[in-house]
């Protein structure tokens, strides 16, 4: 079953046409008995909607990317030198720590990210489906 969303506020509906959140009425009456004007603004408001939510989602992509880099960087530079010139890991040191730290940085950042950009390219998908099937 796919998903239906206001038309007022851009909720998703849960069970019938009117919405729990704003009390809007989405019926199919409704909607085709709405001006082709104001339906089109209220689909292009949402898409727009979703557009932020995307390039917000892509931007927490580009941050954890960032995060990654760093959490390596310094996860190489937790390897020291002993006395015997031999390269041995220290995780004790303050470089693994903080690897420790980015890399938990990037996992949020990565969930957040798709926390984000799944609902937001699912509900762009149905406003631009709707705007379609209205032509």
């Amino acid at each position: 079953m796919k998903d239906k969303y206001c038309l007022d506020c851009g909720h998703r509906l849960k069970a019938g046409d009117v919405c729990p959140h704003c009390g809007a009425d989405n019926s199919e009456e409704r909607v085709s008995s709405m001006e082709i004007h104001d339906f089109k603004r209220h689909c292009y408001t949402e898409m727009n909607r979703c557009r932020e939510r995307k390039n917000q989602a892509l931007s927490f992509y580009v941050i954890a990317a960032i995060l990654l880099v760093l959490g390596l960087v310094f996860f190489l530079l937790s390897f020291r030198y002993n006395v015997l010139r031999q390269r041995v890991f220290t995780p004790l040191s303050a470089e693994f720590v903080f690897c420790c730290l980015t890399l938990a940085g990037f996992a949020v950042f990565l969930v957040l990210a798709c926390i984000k950009m799944i609902p937001a390219v699912r509900r762009m998908r149905y406003f631009r489906t709707l705007l379609r099937n209205r032509k």
